[in-house]
């Protein structure tokens, strides 16, 4: 199951810095997350990410982006 995470950061308007800030996840970890499939990846930081993007953990799943995460 692919992590939806680039496709919903940039339909809400949020920088990878800006996600990291809010979310309290490394930068480095959001592009390892955003650009690998196989990149492991933790309930906790699953949640943090969903939180700071005000989606559910379930919405990082997602296969495309409806209009719902648009500010």
């Amino acid at each position: 199951m692919a992590l939806n995470l680039r496709a919903v950061r940039e339909a809400r308007g949020i920088t990878q810095a800006d996600l990291s800030r809010r979310s309290g996840i490394s930068r480095q970890t959001i592009i390892s997350l955003e650009n690998d499939d196989t990149y492991n990846v933790t309930s906790k930081t699953l949640v943090a990410l969903a939180d700071a993007l005000e989606v559910t953990v379930q919405d990082l799943f997602l296969p495309t982006v409806t209009s719902e995460f648009h500010n």
